[in-house]
C-alpha cells in the first residue's frame, strides 16, 4: 500500500515523486519516475493506511497516519520539512459521542433502503437487546470511526475530509476483522497544528462525498458501498475535482454468502455475473464549483452581513455568487464607524446577477475599487434569493 505524490517543491529531480509505503507503519520513499523507489529510512507508525500532502502555506509535509483511540480507527498527524524526519504522529481527529448516535440511525436508514447496498455481513441493531455470541471474538460494530483523514490548506483555512467507516457485522467465518460502508464528510480549521479541538464540523456531519444508489443497475457502480477521499483536490477552471476511490465492497463481492459460507461462482444470475466480471475497486470523480463547500444563503426576504475590518488592496473586488431568479446581490464599503464611504454605498453599487464564480463589484459616478488601496474599510454584503460562496480582491 502507498500514498503517492509528485511534489514540484523539492529542487531534487530523483524526489521529484514521494510515497508513503507499508501495511504496517509507514516508510518515505522517493523516485525521479514514479517507478523506481528508494527508502528513505525512516518510520512512521501507523497502521494500514495514511495520506500524504506537501503543504505550501506550512512548507511541510503532512501525513495523516492512522491509529486505535476509544472510539475505534482514529486519525493522527505527523509533520516534516524534508520528508526524511517526522514528528511523532499526534491525536489529530476521532469521531465522538455525538458521531456513535447518528452511526446507528445511519445503519438503520441504509440497511431498510433497498436502493443502497447493503454490507455483506450485518449484526442485529443493538438497540433491540442483541448481544454478541458468549465465546466468540466480537469486534464492536454498529459506530462510526475516523478510518482516513485528508486534509490540505484552502484559502486560509484547512479542509479536512474524514473517512467515516459504519462497520455493521464481523467478517464471516474468521471475525478478524469488519464490513461496513463508508461516506466522506466536511470540516475546516484554523489551527496550523491540526489539533482534534479545533476542528469544525460541517453540514451537520451529513455526507459530503456519498456512496451511489443502485437504481441505474451494479455493473460500473464502484462507489456503492466503500469510498475513500483524495488528497486534495485539482483546481480545474471553474471547478474542484475531487478523484476518489469507490469499491463494491471491503471484499470482492459474491465470494460468500451472509452466513460464511463460500459462494460456487456458477450460480450468479447474468447481471451478477457481469457486475462480478467488470471489477471491484475504481476511480470515480465528483466536481465542486470553486470555493463550493459552503454558502451563506438568504431567501426572497433577504439579508446582510457585515464583515471583520480588512485592509483594500488590489484593483477589484471579485464575489463567487449565485443570484436566483428575481435575486439581486450588491456591496457596499464602510469606514470605521460602520459608516457607507461616499460613492461606495448600496444605492450606488451595480446589482449583480446571474451564477459566476467570479463576478467583480462596480460602483457608479466613477468610484472604484483601486481607489480604496491601503485604507481599513468594512464590506456590507446584501443579498437576497441568492447564495454566497466567497469574496477576495485582486
Amino acid at each position: 500500500m502507498m500514498d503517492v505524490i509528485f511534489d514540484m517543491h523539492d529542487p531534487e529531480p530523483n524526489r521529484r515523486y514521494k510515497g508513503l509505503l507499508g501495511a504496517q507503519n509507514r516508510v518515505p520513499v522517493v523516485s525521479a519516475d514514479g517507478i523506481r523507489w528508494n527508502k528513505l529510512g525512516a518510520k512512521i507508525p501507523s497502521s494500514d493506511t495514511s495520506k500524504l500532502i506537501y503543504d505550501e502555506v506550512g512548507e511541510r509535509y503532512i501525513a495523516t497516519v492512522k491509529h486505535g483511540t476509544k472510539y475505534g480507527r482514529s486519525a493522527f498527524v505527523t509533520f516534516s520539512k524534508d520528508f526524511e524526519h517526522w514528528t511523532a504522529p499526534r491525536l489529530s481527529f476521532h469521531t465522538d459521542d455525538r458521531d456513535q448516535v447518528l452511526a446507528k440511525e445511519r445503519i438503520r436508514q441504509r440497511l431498510a433502503d433497498a436502493g443502497m447496498q447493503d454490507p455483506l455481513f450485518n449484526d442485529p441493531d443493538p438497540d433491540k437487546g442483541w448481544e454478541p455470541p458468549k465465546g466468540q471474538r466480537h469486534i464492536p460494530t454498529w459506530r462510526a470511526e475516523a478510518y482516513q483523514l485528508s486534509l490540505f490548506p484552502y484559502e486560509g483555512v484547512y479542509i479536512g475530509l474524514p473517512m467515516i467507516y459504519h462497520p455493521t457485522g464481523q467478517a464471516l467465518p474468521a471475525r478478524n476483522n469488519t464490513v461496513g460502508f463508508q461516506d466522506i464528510q466536511l470540516m475546516f480549521s484554523r489551527d496550523p497544528e491540526l489539533r482534534q479541538q479545533n476542528w469544525v464540523r460541517l453540514g451537520d456531519r451529513k455526507p459530503f462525498i456519498e456512496t451511489s444508489r443502485l437504481d441505474k443497475g451494479l455493473v460500473g457502480n464502484y462507489d456503492r458501498q466503500q469510498i475513500a477521499p483524495p488528497n486534495r483536490p485539482l483546481v480545474m477552471g471553474d471547478e474542484l475535482w475531487f478523484y476518489y476511490t469507490g469499491a463494491k465492497g471491503r471484499t470482492p463481492p459474491y465470494k460468500m454468502w451472509p452466513d460464511g459460507r463460500v459462494r460456487n461462482q456458477q450460480d450468479l444470475t447474468p447481471e451478477e455475473q457481469a457486475d462480478f466480471d467488470d471489477g471491484w475497486i475504481a476511480i470515480c470523480l465528483a466536481t465542486l464549483r470553486l470555493d463550493g463547500f459552503v454558502s451563506l444563503d438568504a431567501d426572497e426576504g433577504g439579508g446582510a452581513l457585515t464583515t471583520k475590518r480588512l485592509t483594500a488592496s488590489g484593483e477589484q473586488l471579485l464575489l463567487n455568487v449565485d443570484v436566483h431568479s428575481g435575486g439581486t446581490v450588491k456591496v457596499e464599503v464602510l469606514d470605521d464607524d460602520g459608516q457607507p464611504l461616499t460613492g461606495f454605498d448600496l444605492s450606488n453599487c451595480v446589482e449583480l446577477t446571474g451564477k459566476s464564480v467570479r463576478q467583480p463589484v462596480a460602483w457608479r459616478e466613477g468610484s472604484t475599487w483601486k481607489q480604496l488601496a491601503g485604507r481599513t474599510v468594512r464590506l456590507r454584503i446584501q443579498i437576497q434569493s441568492a447564495s454566497l460562496y466567497a469574496f477576495w480582491t485582486e
